[in-house]
Protein backbone atom coordinates (compact mmCIF):
# COMPACT_ATOMS: atom_id res chain seq x y z
CA UNK A 1 0.00 0.00 0.00
CA UNK A 2 2.79 2.86 0.96
CA UNK A 3 4.57 1.60 -2.34
CA UNK A 4 1.47 2.69 -4.14
CA UNK A 5 0.97 6.09 -2.35
CA UNK A 6 4.24 6.75 -3.52
CA UNK A 7 3.89 6.00 -6.86
CA UNK A 8 1.07 8.29 -7.33
CA UNK A 9 2.88 10.89 -5.55
CA UNK A 10 5.48 10.48 -8.04
CA UNK A 11 2.99 11.22 -11.12
CA UNK A 12 1.66 14.32 -9.42
CA UNK A 13 1.73 17.40 -11.39
CA UNK A 14 4.70 19.89 -9.84
CA UNK A 15 3.50 22.74 -7.78
CA UNK A 16 4.03 26.58 -9.06
CA UNK A 17 4.68 28.57 -12.30
CA UNK A 18 7.15 26.71 -14.57
CA UNK A 19 10.56 27.73 -15.03
CA UNK A 20 12.37 25.88 -18.40
CA UNK A 21 10.90 26.08 -21.87
CA UNK A 22 11.87 23.67 -24.74
CA UNK A 23 12.90 25.43 -27.72
CA UNK A 24 10.75 23.31 -30.02
CA UNK A 25 7.79 24.39 -28.04
CA UNK A 26 8.80 27.89 -28.43
CA UNK A 27 7.46 30.70 -30.02
CA UNK A 28 7.86 30.29 -33.99
CA UNK A 29 8.29 33.93 -34.32
CA UNK A 30 11.43 33.87 -32.14
CA UNK A 31 12.75 32.05 -35.19
CA UNK A 32 15.25 30.47 -33.23
CA UNK A 33 17.33 27.39 -34.86
CA UNK A 34 16.03 24.22 -34.08
CA UNK A 35 19.33 22.82 -33.32
CA UNK A 36 20.91 25.23 -31.31
CA UNK A 37 19.93 23.33 -28.30
CA UNK A 38 17.66 21.96 -26.11
CA UNK A 39 16.04 25.31 -24.20
CA UNK A 40 15.16 28.01 -24.65
CA UNK A 41 14.34 31.23 -22.93
CA UNK A 42 11.83 31.33 -21.08
CA UNK A 43 10.24 34.85 -20.95
CA UNK A 44 9.40 36.23 -16.83
CA UNK A 45 6.22 37.33 -15.61
CA UNK A 46 5.51 40.84 -17.22
CA UNK A 47 3.51 43.13 -19.10
CA UNK A 48 3.03 41.07 -22.37
CA UNK A 49 1.67 37.58 -22.66
CA UNK A 50 4.76 34.34 -23.36
CA UNK A 51 3.21 33.74 -26.90
CA UNK A 52 3.03 37.71 -27.54
CA UNK A 53 6.68 38.44 -26.33
CA UNK A 54 10.25 38.49 -26.77
CA UNK A 55 12.91 37.91 -24.28
CA UNK A 56 15.33 40.49 -24.08
CA UNK A 57 18.66 37.63 -24.47
CA UNK A 58 16.68 36.63 -27.80
CA UNK A 59 16.21 40.10 -28.70
CA UNK A 60 20.09 41.29 -28.30
CA UNK A 61 21.41 38.04 -29.38
CA UNK A 62 19.77 36.22 -32.32
CA UNK A 63 17.74 39.07 -33.41
CA UNK A 64 20.09 42.50 -32.88
CA UNK A 65 23.08 40.74 -32.60
CA UNK A 66 24.37 43.13 -29.75
CA UNK A 67 25.91 39.23 -28.61
CA UNK A 68 27.28 36.42 -29.46
CA UNK A 69 26.11 34.24 -26.47
CA UNK A 70 24.45 34.14 -23.27
CA UNK A 71 26.77 35.29 -21.34
CA UNK A 72 27.54 38.29 -23.13
CA UNK A 73 23.76 39.28 -23.41
CA UNK A 74 23.78 38.78 -19.74
CA UNK A 75 26.46 40.87 -19.22
CA UNK A 76 25.09 43.57 -21.71
CA UNK A 77 21.96 43.84 -19.15
CA UNK A 78 22.87 43.63 -15.88
CA UNK A 79 25.38 46.67 -17.08
CA UNK A 80 22.50 48.64 -17.05
CA UNK A 81 22.52 49.47 -20.85
CA UNK A 82 19.26 48.03 -21.67
CA UNK A 83 16.08 50.15 -21.59
CA UNK A 84 12.84 49.50 -21.97
CA UNK A 85 9.63 52.43 -22.56
CA UNK A 86 12.76 54.39 -20.67
CA UNK A 87 12.94 52.26 -17.95
CA UNK A 88 16.41 50.28 -17.02
CA UNK A 89 15.38 46.71 -17.03
CA UNK A 90 18.34 44.50 -16.01
CA UNK A 91 16.86 41.01 -16.28
CA UNK A 92 18.24 38.86 -19.18
CA UNK A 93 14.11 37.11 -20.15
CA UNK A 94 12.12 40.13 -19.27
CA UNK A 95 9.12 39.93 -22.12
CA UNK A 96 9.14 42.91 -24.97
CA UNK A 97 6.40 43.07 -26.54
CA UNK A 98 3.98 45.03 -29.40
CA UNK A 99 5.20 48.88 -30.06
CA UNK A 100 7.58 49.00 -27.07
CA UNK A 101 10.58 51.13 -26.99
CA UNK A 102 13.82 49.89 -27.05
CA UNK A 103 16.69 52.15 -26.33
CA UNK A 104 20.28 50.70 -25.60
CA UNK A 105 22.15 54.69 -25.15
CA UNK A 106 25.68 53.30 -25.04
CA UNK A 107 25.27 52.53 -28.88
CA UNK A 108 22.62 55.35 -29.48
CA UNK A 109 20.04 53.10 -30.70
CA UNK A 110 16.44 53.21 -30.35
CA UNK A 111 14.21 50.44 -31.80
CA UNK A 112 10.52 50.20 -31.57
CA UNK A 113 9.02 46.70 -31.12
CA UNK A 114 6.31 46.20 -34.44
CA UNK A 115 5.27 43.51 -36.38
CA UNK A 116 5.17 42.35 -40.10
CA UNK A 117 2.64 40.54 -42.73
CA UNK A 118 3.60 37.29 -41.14
CA UNK A 119 3.22 38.00 -37.52
CA UNK A 120 7.42 38.15 -36.95
CA UNK A 121 8.76 40.95 -34.47
CA UNK A 122 10.13 43.50 -36.62
CA UNK A 123 12.65 45.63 -34.94
CA UNK A 124 12.33 49.48 -36.36
CA UNK A 125 14.82 52.09 -35.89
CA UNK A 126 13.35 55.27 -34.57
CA UNK A 127 14.87 58.79 -33.55
CA UNK A 128 14.64 60.54 -30.19
CA UNK A 129 11.32 61.95 -31.08
CA UNK A 130 9.42 59.16 -31.69
CA UNK A 131 10.88 57.34 -28.72
CA UNK A 132 8.89 59.57 -26.14
CA UNK A 133 5.70 58.32 -26.78
CA UNK A 134 3.76 54.56 -27.96
CA UNK A 135 0.55 53.73 -28.75
CA UNK A 136 -1.64 51.02 -26.50
CA UNK A 137 -4.82 49.37 -26.45
CA UNK A 138 -7.21 49.59 -24.06
CA UNK A 139 -8.38 45.83 -22.89
CA UNK A 140 -10.24 46.65 -19.44
CA UNK A 141 -12.95 49.92 -18.66
CA UNK A 142 -14.00 49.10 -14.99
CA UNK A 143 -14.63 51.68 -12.30
CA UNK A 144 -11.82 50.96 -9.38
CA UNK A 145 -11.51 51.03 -5.46
CA UNK A 146 -13.55 54.38 -4.38
CA UNK A 147 -15.41 54.68 -7.37
CA UNK A 148 -12.04 55.68 -9.43
CA UNK A 149 -12.08 55.01 -13.23
CA UNK A 150 -9.83 52.73 -14.77
CA UNK A 151 -8.31 51.38 -17.55
CA UNK A 152 -6.20 48.74 -18.54
CA UNK A 153 -3.93 48.99 -21.84
CA UNK A 154 -2.30 45.85 -24.07
CA UNK A 155 1.11 46.33 -22.17
CA UNK A 156 0.12 46.13 -18.97
CA UNK A 157 -0.41 49.68 -17.78
CA UNK A 158 -3.42 50.51 -15.22
CA UNK A 159 -4.40 54.05 -15.91
CA UNK A 160 -6.50 55.97 -13.53
CA UNK A 161 -9.16 59.06 -14.34
CA UNK A 162 -8.76 58.62 -17.83
CA UNK A 163 -10.17 61.01 -20.55
CA UNK A 164 -14.00 59.69 -20.14
CA UNK A 165 -14.58 59.47 -23.54
CA UNK A 166 -12.33 56.63 -23.66
CA UNK A 167 -13.68 53.13 -24.09
CA UNK A 168 -12.51 49.37 -24.87
CA UNK A 169 -10.75 48.47 -27.61
CA UNK A 170 -9.90 52.26 -28.12
CA UNK A 171 -5.95 53.06 -29.26
CA UNK A 172 -4.30 56.18 -27.28
CA UNK A 173 -1.07 57.67 -27.13
CA UNK A 174 1.07 57.30 -23.73
CA UNK A 175 4.04 60.33 -23.09
CA UNK A 176 6.60 57.79 -21.92
CA UNK A 177 8.39 60.66 -20.19
CA UNK A 178 5.32 61.99 -17.64
CA UNK A 179 3.44 58.40 -17.93
CA UNK A 180 -0.27 60.31 -19.20
CA UNK A 181 -2.73 59.85 -21.70
CA UNK A 182 -1.56 62.37 -24.88
CA UNK A 183 -4.71 61.62 -27.29
CA UNK A 184 -6.51 58.82 -27.90
CA UNK A 185 -8.09 56.80 -31.35
CA UNK A 186 -12.15 55.33 -31.22
CA UNK A 187 -12.28 52.04 -31.86
CA UNK A 188 -13.73 52.48 -35.64
CA UNK A 189 -11.17 54.43 -36.78
CA UNK A 190 -8.07 52.19 -35.18
CA UNK A 191 -9.54 49.33 -36.86
CA UNK A 192 -7.32 49.02 -39.46
CA UNK A 193 -7.72 48.96 -42.52
CA UNK A 194 -11.29 49.61 -42.06
CA UNK A 195 -13.61 52.20 -40.91
CA UNK A 196 -17.42 53.08 -40.25
CA UNK A 197 -17.37 56.18 -42.31
CA UNK A 198 -19.91 55.56 -45.13
CA UNK A 199 -20.59 57.91 -47.82
CA UNK A 200 -24.02 58.98 -48.13
CA UNK A 201 -25.02 57.61 -51.84
CA UNK A 202 -24.50 54.16 -49.58
CA UNK A 203 -27.00 54.50 -47.74
CA UNK A 204 -29.32 52.18 -48.62
CA UNK A 205 -26.52 50.14 -51.28
CA UNK A 206 -26.45 46.50 -50.99
CA UNK A 207 -23.42 44.40 -49.87
CA UNK A 208 -21.36 43.39 -52.71
CA UNK A 209 -21.17 40.19 -51.02
CA UNK A 210 -23.79 38.81 -50.18
CA UNK A 211 -26.35 41.20 -52.15
CA UNK A 212 -28.60 42.09 -48.77
CA UNK A 213 -29.65 45.77 -48.27
CA UNK A 214 -28.46 46.64 -44.88
CA UNK A 215 -28.68 50.19 -43.02
CA UNK A 216 -25.69 52.73 -43.28
CA UNK A 217 -24.86 52.30 -39.28
CA UNK A 218 -23.98 48.28 -40.41
CA UNK A 219 -21.75 48.92 -43.29
CA UNK A 220 -17.77 49.07 -43.79
CA UNK A 221 -15.61 51.05 -45.79
CA UNK A 222 -11.74 49.75 -47.11
CA UNK A 223 -9.75 52.59 -46.24
CA UNK A 224 -7.68 51.73 -49.58
CA UNK A 225 -10.39 51.91 -52.01
CA UNK A 226 -12.66 54.96 -49.98
CA UNK A 227 -15.24 56.13 -52.42
CA UNK A 228 -16.28 52.80 -54.90
CA UNK A 229 -18.97 50.83 -54.63
CA UNK A 230 -17.55 47.88 -54.74
CA UNK A 231 -15.56 48.71 -51.95
CA UNK A 232 -18.93 47.88 -49.49
CA UNK A 233 -18.94 45.01 -47.16
CA UNK A 234 -21.33 44.33 -44.79
CA UNK A 235 -20.56 43.77 -40.99
CA UNK A 236 -22.01 39.92 -40.96
CA UNK A 237 -19.16 39.06 -44.51
CA UNK A 238 -16.56 40.80 -43.15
Amino acid sequence: LTLGLDRRRWHRMARGPKKHLKRLHAPKHWMLDKLGGVRAPRPSCGPHKLRESIPLIVLLRNRLKYALNNNEAQKIVSTRNVLVDGKVRTDKTFPAGFMDVISIPATGDVFRVLVDSKGRFLFHRIDEKESTFKLAKVKKSFMGTKAVPTIVTHDGRTIRFPNPEIKVNDTIKIDLTKNEIVEHVSAPAALWPWSLAVPAWAASASCTTSSTTMVASTWRTCATSAGTSSALVCRTCV
